[in-house]
């Protein structure tokens, strides 16, 4: 007698070229794996502690290529952390944009 295998869902294979943050975020799989690894949050923490550490260049940097650094490590801290979230739980964009004239 043979015992029967649980059903497994088919792993999905991602391509590593072409997908987008919201074709990532759609996914509940991925989102869950990137909320649970242990792995991705080591990483980044990572990323988040080395934000404002020091540069080892040769030349110092010049002002605008720091700050450049800085906004850089930013958006990849913003972006990492947006891999955990569907787009479901994204606040709604709510701008109340008015014209009102200043001129009386």
């Amino acid at each position: 007698m043979s015992k029967s295998s649980p059903r497994r869902r088919p792993k999905k294979h991602y391509p590593l070229q072409g997908t987008t943050l919201l074709e990532w975020q759609a996914d509940t799989d991925l989102v869950r794996w990137a909320q649970e690894e242990p792995r991705f949050r080591l990483a980044l923490n990572v990323l988040i502690n080395e934000r404002n550490s020091k540069f080892v260049d040769s030349v110092m940097p010049t002002e605008s290529r720091q700050l450049g650094r800085v906004e850089g490590f930013e958006k990849a801290i913003g972006f990492f952390e947006q891999l955990q979230r569907s787009r479901i739980e994204q606040p709604p964009v709510d701008e109340n944009i008015t014209y009102e004239s200043t001129d009386q």
